[in-house]
């Protein structure tokens, strides 16, 4: 059964100059928040920002304090906590990577921390992905070198207590892995992606100290691990390279079995980015369709198919970079014309 979706708006960024706006987008109860970590590698064009809307009104723009930071890259909300990734930041170690962490103080948010690894080092690209629950947050540094190059690791913070309470390395690490490219925590169990392993990926799952309880993979996957959500009842992961144009897997935890999804469209990233929310999953394809138009397809667990999809206007690029999903409203990052899509599903 196709979805009722109706489209409600644009979002343009506040600030200039501007780029990638729309690489992250959380959205929690009343706050919207919406990052543009401001250029590529090779092409920086400020420290990066995220613009904050209370209850679908604009608040504030929080920035990144120097040039080159990609402040917005990833973002972390709860009631208590706005939590901003600048994976090069520079204190400690150039381009090491920081959280900035802000409290919310009526409809504005204070900064009140900026965390980093204790063993912050040159190019960790610590806070590429974070992600929280309560006062836990946890932090990947996936280009940290622990054998010889951009191997990974991960962090785990006490907020409340500003501190570092766990640092999680593979036990069995393996060089070039991107061990923490992607990270998620659920009922305090953490879910770190490795999705470089063996050209193919995997997740470890791990206690809140550190203790590991499983592993994931699957066959026939590239890039398995590159994005993950976790509820009670399935672990959902975007393995974007499989069969060259990528794939979602999802496992069934009271089942035991693996369900793999994907699309006809080489190089479309399909997986790249994912959200869940019910029994929907949005299924980013930011380079589907001529000229890397992309799209976004809507999976329904329950029904297991892809029950409608979204292509935007013709002239749109990278359409689907970033997904995020909150009940019946679906927000789509639209990183290269710098504009966030808003859409009810019904």
């Amino acid at each position: 059964m196709k979805m009722h979706i109706s489209p409600l708006s644009k979002i343009y960024p506040q600030q200039s100059p501007v780029s990638f706006f729309g690489c992250c987008i959380r959205n929690y109860n009343d706050v919207l928040a919406i990052g543009a970590r401001c250029g590529s590698p090779y092409d920086p064009v400020g420290p990066g920002f995220v613009d904050v809307y209370i209850n679908g009104q604009y608040s504030q723009t929080l920035q990144g304090a120097a040039h080159g930071e990609r402040f917005g890259v990833s973002i972390a909300l709860n009631e208590q906590y706005l939590c901003i990734g600048a994976y090069r930041e520079n204190t400690g170690a150039e381009s090491g990577g920081s959280v900035y962490v802000y409290k919310r103080n009526g409809n504005k948010y204070g900064l009140l921390n900026l965390l980093y690894a204790p063993d912050k080092r040159h190019k960790d690209y610590f806070a590429y992905n974070i992600a929280i629950e309560g006062k836990t947050l946890v932090t990947g540094a996936y280009a940290k070198n622990i054998i010889g190059g951009e191997d990974g690791k991960a962090y785990v913070f006490d907020l409340d207590h500003n501190k570092c309470v766990s640092e999680i390395s593979n036990i069995h690490p393996i060089i070039n892995e991107n061990f923490g490219r992607a990270v998620c925590i659920y009922d305090n169990k953490i879910y770190i992606g490795s999705h470089k392993r063996n050209k193919k990926g995997s997740i470890y799952e791990y206690d809140s100290n550190g203790n590991l309880l499983n592993i994931f993979e699957h066959a026939n996957t590239k890039g398995f691990g590159n994005s993950i959500y976790v509820d009670a009842d399935y672990v959902i992961t975007g393995a974007y390279e499989s069969q060259d144009n990528g794939s979602v897997c999802i496992y069934n935890k009271k089942l035991n079995k693996w369900k793999n999804i994907t699309i006809d469209g080489n190089g479309s990233f399909f997986g790249g980015s994912i959200s869940v929310s019910k029994n929907i999953i949005a299924i980013g394809s930011y380079r589907y369709g001529q000229k890397e138009r992309g799209a976004v397809f809507l999976y329904n667990i329950t029904e297991n198919k892809i029950i409608d999809k979204i292509i935007p206007e013709i002239g749109t690029a990278w359409f689907g970079y970033s997904v995020h999903l909150n009940k019946n409203k679906l927000f789509v990052g639209s990183v290269k014309e710098n504009l966030v899509y808003t859409y009810t599903l019904n």
